[in-house]
């Protein structure tokens, strides 16, 4: 559990038996929203890790029972200082090429065409839920045609796919061969196992990445969370600049987090304090900033 967490949620204890901010009653409805990693990817939960000013009733109510303090404005910080940790591949870099090593399933291309759609999705064959994730993925294939092209890759040798492919899935008559309706291949000398999944910080499986006609990348997440972005994508209706402001707000908050914790156990209220207003200006006054700033004022 975070510092902002932890200490949000004993000033909210506190407030409502009357321990601070003048014995004001908290509120029953006093939510947390914790920092956390987007993993696996990036983008996989944007919608819901976009800043949001008004859902934590809870919160608000507690922190209208304490006290405003006045801010100093001699100390001015800037967030660039913070400890952001940054993946090398981003939502709205340059996707990375198709490094393929051979096709295994469907017609080989020579990259990812200018354009258009494309779907890389990173998977294995001893992946469970890569294998759940094939059919929804074949589904979108056959709908879309030839508005979107999807490949999975994989980093495994052509002998191991191979096997893989002439099996049949539980309860099913055709083979997986016959059953997935969209392009495989083979990394060539685990290239893309690098440049893809290692370089946006997604190494597990499966994740895919959805290249927009621009060639950039539009998306990063798991299969099963694909459909509405992708279709959103190929209707020209997708916002890239609130995926990559939420990712950045995560970030952020996730490294603020750390260092006003920092600033607040050798007693530099100030400092901290300054952080804090310095992502007040950028993002709003989200739920998660008024939980920081209330924990801060329960820790002093």
């Amino acid at each position: 559990m975070s510092f902002r967490t932890f200490l949000c949620l004993l000033s909210i204890a506190l407030l409502s038996i009357g321990c601070i901010g003048g014995g004001g009653s908290g509120s029953d409805d006093s939510g947390s929203d914790g920092s956390s990693q987007q993993s696996s990817n990036e983008a996989r939960n944007a919608e819901e890790s976009t800043p949001q000013v008004s859902e934590n009733a809870g919160v608000y109510s507690a922190v209208a029972t304490v006290e405003e303090e006045p801010e100093s404005d001699s100390i001015v910080v800037s967030l660039d200082d913070l400890s952001i940790t940054q993946a090398k591949l981003n939502v709205g870099d340059p996707a990375p090429p198709l490094l393929v090593q051979d096709w295994v399933l469907g017609e080989a291309m020579n990259g990812l065409e200018p354009g258009k759609v494309h779907v890389v999705e990173m998977w294995a064959t001893w992946c469970e839920p890569c294998r759940e994730s094939m059919p929804h993925l074949s589904e979108l294939q056959q709908d879309l045609g030839d508005e979107v092209t999807i490949i999975g890759v994989t980093s495994e040798d052509a002998e191991t796919v191979q096997k893989f492919l002439d099996e049949k899935p539980e309860g099913e008559e055709k083979t997986w061969r016959e059953s997935i309706g969209y392009r495989l291949a083979l990394d060539d000398q685990e290239k893309m196992k690098t440049t893809w999944s290692q370089d946006s910080g997604n190494p597990g499986f499966p994740t895919a990445y959805i290249v927009g006609k621009e060639g950039r990348l539009e998306w990063i997440g798991h299969p099963d969370d694909i459909e509405e972005p992708l279709l959103e994508v190929v209707s020209g209706l997708w916002d890239r600049d609130r995926i990559v402001a939420a990712a950045r707000y995560e970030k952020v908050l996730e490294a603020l987090d750390a260092k006003v914790e920092e600033l607040a156990r050798t007693g530099d209220w100030d400092t901290a304090s300054a952080y804090i207003k310095a992502a007040e200006q950028e993002f709003g006054r989200t739920d998660s900033l008024v939980q920081l700033k209330l924990a801060l004022r329960v820790y002093k």
